[in-house]
């Protein structure tokens, strides 16, 4: 009676379409969300965009899964309040009980898809698009210059300022013919140069808090090429650099190198920075970054990098108990050391706790779907509305804005290891839950 029947399938139907039809609106206004972020961040052209469009769908949907159920369960049964049928159903000695079963399948079902997606896809397709931003370094790097308008990194030597970037189509490329002649095939290549450049190479040893340079140049226009070199001595790297092209005679020098116009023997030239190296992003953002990590695999990472955090706690303990270590170093660079290693040590423990944190909260958003099943119908038969805006205001606002905001504060609570994990993530689907359960109850006895 509770899963089988006319009623249920009829009811079971009205339910799936309503949530495939918001499900896809919703979903939607979060993936625009998403690449005007992307696009604000990187710069990103228009190819681009179309590119990491399918990439992003699939990241939005545990936020949006839930959401929907929500409210195609309130707007099925409010439309069956509002048509009286509900009192219809009760005449007929129908037990009004009954009613829960479709939304409760509905529940189920988005529950399951919603883990499904998190355990792997989800993560995958996050990987993909990270993949796609640095497909083509150079034009990533232009992108993000145009915005930015420098190259200002702890990690490389030169430091970069200009005024905009001018793009221009630069001549085809040509392919040697049969007879001996070359013509020009494919589309013109595109050239991009940097327009009022002010170059600075900066102290071996001076940071950017503290920058002393022992070169500044500038010139009006200057382009940037990436190059990938190979060494062939055994072992070694693939190097990605970074080449400042340009006439050498357009560069005036300043400071240490008041001497007008002037020659170098080679272009400025430094590592590509890395947020734009895919290796990089592999190596060390792949373990860390927990959005683009597989489920089963959280945990695992999450102990890794707690387990260094441990480490570097205790090197610092050691360093302020242990007298072996007076004598090797004095005393102010052994407590720079100290709070060197205690920083490392709390960076490393909230990265853990991070990825921790995440391995509870996919669950707990995939079981949200059936707690917002079950407050869907009976607000919805108490709401007795049939049109979506009063349906929207009355119960998805409320609940949404509720729900949602507890999660996240617990979430950040559990992090920063002020409330157990299970406590801090699951906090708000036992609120959803209960409540849930008190409004069936109300609507029973009603």
């Amino acid at each position: 009676m509770f899963f089988g029947g006319i009623l249920y399938r009829v009811i079971l139907w009205e339910l799936l379409r309503v949530f495939m039809l918001s499900l896809i609106g919703l979903t939607g206004l979060f993936v625009i969300a998403g690449v005007v972020q992307q696009a604000a961040q990187f710069g990103l052209s228009l190819n681009q965009i179309l590119r990491i469009i399918p990439l992003i769908v699939p990241y939005s949907l545990p936020y949006t899964i839930p959401a929907t159920t929500l409210f195609a369960a309130c707007v099925v049964y409010g439309r069956i309040a509002h048509d009286n049928e509900a009192v219809v159903l009760k005449a007929a000695g129908v037990d009004l009980l009954a009613l829960l079963s479709p939304t409760l399948t509905l529940g189920i079902l988005a529950t399951i898809a919603t883990a499904t997606l998190a355990y792997a896809y989800i993560p995958e397709k996050q990987r993909q698009l990270q993949e796609e931003m640095l497909r083509d370094p150079e034009e990533m790097l232009y992108n993000v210059l145009k915005r930015e308008r420098r190259i200002r990194e702890e990690s490389i030597p030169w430091e970069l300022y200009f005024e905009s970037v001018r793009v221009s189509s630069g001549k085809p490329t040509k392919e040697l013919q049969p007879d001996g002649t070359r013509e020009a095939t494919g589309e013109p290549v595109k050239e991009r140069w940097l327009i009022n450049v002010v170059a600075k190479l900066r102290t071996k040893g001076s940071t950017l808090n503290d920058p002393k340079y022992d070169q500044v140049g500038r010139t009006k226009e200057a382009r940037l090429k990436v190059e990938t070199r190979k060494d062939d001595s055994p072992g070694a790297a693939t190097k990605v650099k970074v080449v400042v092209v340009f006439e050498s005679k357009n560069w005036i020098f300043d400071g240490r190198n008041f001497l007008g116009e002037a020659e170098l023997r080679e272009p400025p030239e430094f590592e590509l920075p890395d947020r734009f190296r895919k290796e990089k992003l592999i190596d060390h953002d792949f373990k860390s970054r927990s959005s683009v990590i597989d489920w089963p695999q959280l945990q695992v990472y999450a102990d890794y990098w707690r387990n260094f955090g441990r480490e570097r706690a205790e090197h610092s303990e050691r360093l302020r108990t242990d007298p072996t270590y007076e004598g090797q170093h004095p005393p102010e660079e052994r407590a720079r050391q100290m709070q060197h290693a205690h920083d490392q040590s709390k960076f490393f423990e909230r990265t853990g706790r991070t990825l921790l944190l995440e391995y509870y909260m996919r669950p707990a958003l995939a079981f949200g779907c059936i707690c917002f099943a079950l407050i869907g119908c009976p607000v919805g038969l108490w709401a007795n509305r049939a049109d979506y805006l009063s349906t929207f205001v009355i119960c998805f606002l409320p609940t949404a804005f509720s729900y949602y905001p507890l999660l996240l504060s617990g979430g950040g609570l559990a992090r920063d290891g002020s409330v157990p994990m299970l406590v801090g993530v699951w906090g708000a689907n036992f609120v959803a839950l209960s409540v849930s359960f008190v409004l069936i109850y109300r609507l029973i006895k009603r």
